[in-house]
This record gives C-alpha cells, sequence and structure tokens, in this order.
C-alpha cells in the first residue's frame, strides 16, 4: 500500500483545525443575517425591509477571514511542523492544500445557506428583501490608504450577476489570494526584521492594488493616482487568469522567504 505523501498529511491537519475556526466564522456570520432577517420581520430597522444576500455578505467578511487566518497559519503553523522534523518544503505544499481547500468549501457552504434562506423567504412570502451587496466608491475612503485598502478587500470581484458558476469560482479565487497575502505577510516578519516585514506589506498592497485595478475597482484611486494608468476593468476570464499569476507570484515568493528560514525555539 502506498504511503500518504506527508504534505498531504499536513494539508488535511491544517484543513481539518481550520475548518473548526470556519466553522464558528460560518456560524456567527450566519447566526447575524438571521438575526438582521428577524429584526426586519419585527419591524426594528428602516431599511425598506432589505437584507443584503448571505452569500454576497459572507463574500465580504470572508476575505478578511482568510487574510487573517493566512496570518495565523504562517506563525502558528510553520514553526510547529518544522520543530518537529517536517521539511520547509512539505510544511510549504501542506498550507497550499489547505488553503486550495478552504477556498473551496467555504463558498459551497455560504451558497447552500444562501440559497436556503430565499427559499424560506420564498415558501413563506416574508416581507424581506434579498439584495446585492452594497458598491463601495472611491468616496468612501476619504482620501485614506488604510480605508482605500480595507475597501478594496471588501468590493472585491463576485461575479454573481454573470453566473453562479463564475460567482463560485471568483470568490474561491478571492479567499486563496488573501489568504496567501496573509501567508506572505508574516513569513516576512518572521524571517527578517519589522522595517523588512513592512516591505512585505507594501508588496501585498500592491498586488492588492493591481488587481483590483484588473476589475475596476475604484476604492484604491488613492494608489492608482501615483501610476501612468488608471483604473480599466478585463473580461471575467481575462481577470481569472491575472489572478491565478498574482497568485502564483506570492506562492513564489513565499517559498523564496520559507526555504531558508530560520524557525525560531
Amino acid at each position: 500500500m502506498q504511503q500518504q505523501p506527508i504534505s498531504l498529511k499536513i494539508g488535511t491537519n491544517m484543513f481539518t483545525e481550520q475548518m473548526k475556526w470556519t466553522v464558528w466564522f460560518i456560524g456567527i456570520s450566519f447566526l447575524v443575517h438571521i438575526i438582521q432577517i428577524c429584526a426586519n420581520l419585527l419591524g426594528t430597522r428602516s431599511d425598506n425591509n432589505e437584507v443584503t444576500d448571505y452569500f454576497l455578505a459572507s463574500h465580504i467578511a470572508g476575505n478578511i477571514y482568510m487574510l487573517v487566518i493566512g496570518i495565523i497559519a504562517a506563525y502558528a503553523f510553520l514553526p510547529f511542523f518544522v520543530q518537529n522534523g517536517l521539511t520547509r518544503r512539505d510544511v510549504f505544499k501542506g498550507s497550499l492544500l489547505a488553503a486550495i481547500g478552504l477556498s473551496i468549501v467555504i463558498p459551497i457552504i455560504t451558497l447552500i445557506l444562501s440559497l436556503l434562506v430565499g427559499w424560506i423567504v420564498d415558501l413563506f412570502n416574508l416581507p424581506v428583501t434579498i439584495t446585492d451587496m452594497p458598491v463601495f466608491d472611491k468616496e468612501d475612503t476619504s482620501g485614506n490608504l488604510i480605508e482605500a485598502i480595507v475597501f478594496s478587500i471588501l468590493d472585491a470581484p463576485t461575479g454573481v450577476h454573470e453566473n453562479l458558476s463564475l460567482a463560485l469560482l471568483l470568490n474561491t479565487l478571492n479567499l486563496f489570494f488573501f489568504y496567501i497575502v496573509g501567508y506572505f505577510i508574516t513569513t516576512g516578519f518572521y524571517r527578517f526584521n519589522v522595517m523588512i516585514g513592512l516591505g512585505y506589506i507594501l508588496i501585498s498592497i500592491s498586488l492588492i492594488s493591481i488587481r483590483s485595478m484588473f476589475w475596476g475597482t475604484n476604492t484604491m484611486d488613492i494608489v492608482y493616482d501615483w501610476l501612468p494608468i488608471g483604473t480599466f476593468q478585463l473580461s471575467s476570464s481575462a481577470f481569472i487568469v491575472a489572478s491565478i499569476v498574482l497568485s502564483l507570484i506570492i506562492i513564489w515568493l513565499i517559498r523564496l522567504t520559507t526555504k531558508k528560514m530560520a524557525i525560531k525555539l
């Protein structure tokens, strides 16, 4: 019987552990969604009984969530596995497998819950209107770089207006992208000093800005103003290719950073 690759075992362990966190994330975000619906039914909200579709709402929160657990994963799992005798290469591969697994599973679960809510609302003819997520604009950032970065993460592409398969694919790419961005930032701080770590953050902001520019998001105009080109929007297929290329660049940078990284005892 062929032995299971070490990297696959690492990926499975990381995926299982992070899914425990994800259950809490989905559970809490879905509970908030239900509370919003109940508040509308009880007339305690003055927003014309409108509630953002759960799949889209979780899409917004999910990008931030994946960024955070990417940061945690690099700081917690990488040193742990290497200290226990596993190679950096296997841990690197396992981390990517776990990230891919989470990025695929989360959109599927949130979509199922979203469809379930919509079915119940229609079945009982509840006076609730399920709406698209809000559209963010450069005016929302007030010229503040931090706000621009946050809104560019929240305003990541969904493709929900085109078709469901595209929406799932884009959501998966978004989650994976922000996971590895978080992972990348942590590896910079872990291997080098704070100043170089800040450089990793600047690289991450640049890649997030480029990705947002490819989709046509104008919340990062404060950054685009320094470039000789403005915002433009690629077709969905071209954006998918560009997003994958940017993700591969980050993965390559992570591998370069972690290849000979000293593990702190």
